[in-house]
């Protein structure tokens, strides 16, 4: 079988060419990918501030890429000890309470300014209506 030379050359330039963009375009989208660090707040009890909720809950604010999370938490508490018929065996049981608010496309100081003026992001957060509002806490936070 007679293979044309030229032709032969014109399909491998082609495909070269067509190789090479490709692996062009590869390198650069996988250099424009931007890692956002993440950015977390969360109670300092060196900030000289008590926490207001004591030492039973805490809120974490983090930024991870555009969107940041409020996450409140309420350490287990103990609802009651009960027993089985009429056996020794005792068990406890506790509750455990968690809510999270996400503020989409939103920056960490933007989201933490907003809970700041508006109590009504916090009080959907905790759960219950706190006078004190989110700013008592937010000046206990540090971020890092």
């Amino acid at each position: 079988m007679i293979i044309n030379k030229s032709v032969w050359l014109g399909k491998r330039n082609l495909f070269c060419v067509l190789f090479f963009s490709l692996l062009f375009q590869t390198l650069l989208a996988e250099s424009a990918v931007v890692t956002v660090e993440e950015i977390q707040c969360s109670y300092d009890p060196e900030s000289g501030q008590p926490n207001p909720f004591g030492s039973r809950a805490f809120i974490t604010v983090t930024q991870r890429g555009a969107d940041t999370y409020f996450r409140y938490e309420r350490f287990p508490s103990l609802v009651q000890v009960s027993t089985i018929g009429d056996t020794d065996k005792v068990r406890a049981v506790t509750v455990e309470n968690q809510r999270t608010m996400v503020f989409y496309n939103t920056d960490i100081e933007v989201a933490r300014e907003l809970m700041r003026i508006n109590n009504e992001y916090y009080y959907e957060l905790v759960g219950y209506i706190d006078r004190a509002g989110y700013s008592s806490y937010d000046e206990a936070m540090s971020c890092g």
